[in-house]
């Protein structure tokens, strides 16, 4: 009766800290949130207390960066590294812990991937970046495009000349921290080797920009919240956040838990039954025409010609998706 008893007690006990174990991991993935910083030179602490200011030894939290913040408790965060390591901020090869204030930062919570056209199959999206005088990037969904919007590569005034040539995409981050750039938004590698990606600037004045531009380190620069936002479903993101969300549809991962995300791909784009976004960066549209529309043989894009056409009628405006009525359109705006 009593060795029944000791077990009974034994399984209670387990169940119990099963539990609280449960409760506490629960609260420590709810704690973990991402954020944009409101200004620029958000100030940092070594510790939680306002008399705890820290000189960082890197650069600044620009507006519009996002961070990985752990929420502390209703005032403070701390800022999270990337993949629980790397830091932008240290004295004498050590890490410091850096906290900073949540009214400083505004949550982000939208994760959703998102799809322009409701019969997009996420075999028939693709990215074109066309490295002319002033950079365009546009979004192609089943043979049409749905999104044209400028953007900044490396080169011309720099070493750092973005690669040409077919990639696809294949590692997703929220937020990175690059050399002295913390919280460099919306990471989307399009080729790991050669160390290239998509990505929010926001140290560029988005709102000032009417053509693209040249000076990155060689990846492509997306706008931050500015004009160039795209209203979605009641919402309005800033153009890096919409570009992120539209990978997603191909790399669907908990940011929260699995970030960061990495792909290895493998025999034309399929990795466990998925197909990687495409990307081409070419000098001139009709650069297309130097590789084959249909990779796989199953019907993707038969040819480059009605992406050509549209994007001669759309030369003089820069294009975005609005579904803000639930209808999805596109709001033209003109070159100055």
């Amino acid at each position: 009766m009593k060795r029944g008893l000791i077990v009974v007690l034994f399984l209670l006990g387990v169940l119990i800290f099963s539990q609280n174990t449960k409760v506490q991991s629960q609260t420590e993935a709810t704690s973990i949130y991402f954020a944009r910083a409101r200004f620029t030179d958000v100030p940092v602490y070594y510790d939680t207390s306002d008399q705890a200011i820290f000189i960082p030894s890197h650069d600044r939290i620009y507006r519009n960066s996002v961070q990985r913040l752990e929420r502390i408790d209703d005032q403070w965060s701390r800022l999270y590294p990337d993949n629980g390591l790397y830091s932008p901020w240290y004295e004498y090869d050590g890490y410091w812990d850096v906290y900073v204030h949540n009214s400083d930062f505004d949550p982000i919570t939208n994760f959703e991937p998102i799809t322009v056209l409701n019969d997009t199959a996420n075999t028939e999206k693709l990215v074109i970046v066309i490295r002319q005088y002033y950079p365009e990037l546009y979004l192609v969904e089943n043979n049409q495009i749905v999104a044209k919007i400028p953007t900044c590569l490396g080169g011309y005034y720099n070493n750092s000349t973005t690669p040409i040539g077919f990639f696809r995409i294949d590692a997703s981050w929220v937020t990175r921290h690059m050399n002295t750039l913390p919280g460099v938004p919306f990471t989307v590698f399009y080729s790991q080797y050669l160390g290239t990606a998509f990505h929010g600037a926001p140290w560029r004045d988005w709102d000032l920009m009417d053509r693209g531009c040249y000076g990155s380190a060689g990846c492509i620069n997306l706008p931050t919240p500015s004009k160039w936002d795209v209203f979605w479903n009641g919402e309005r993101f800033g153009f890096d956040h919409f570009f992120f969300n539209w990978t997603r549809t191909n790399l669907f991962y908990d940011p929260y838990t699995q970030e960061p995300w990495i792909l290895s791909w493998v025999d034309e784009g399929w990795y466990e039954g998925q197909t990687s976004i495409r990307v081409y960066v070419i000098e001139e549209i009709n650069d297309l025409w130097n590789y084959q529309p249909d990779l796989t043989g199953t019907g993707r894009l038969d040819s480059w010609q009605p992406i050509i056409d549209q994007y001669y009628q759309l030369s003089e405006v820069w294009r975005l998706p609005d579904n803000t009525d639930g209808v999805v359109s596109f709001r033209d705006i003109p070159m100055e």
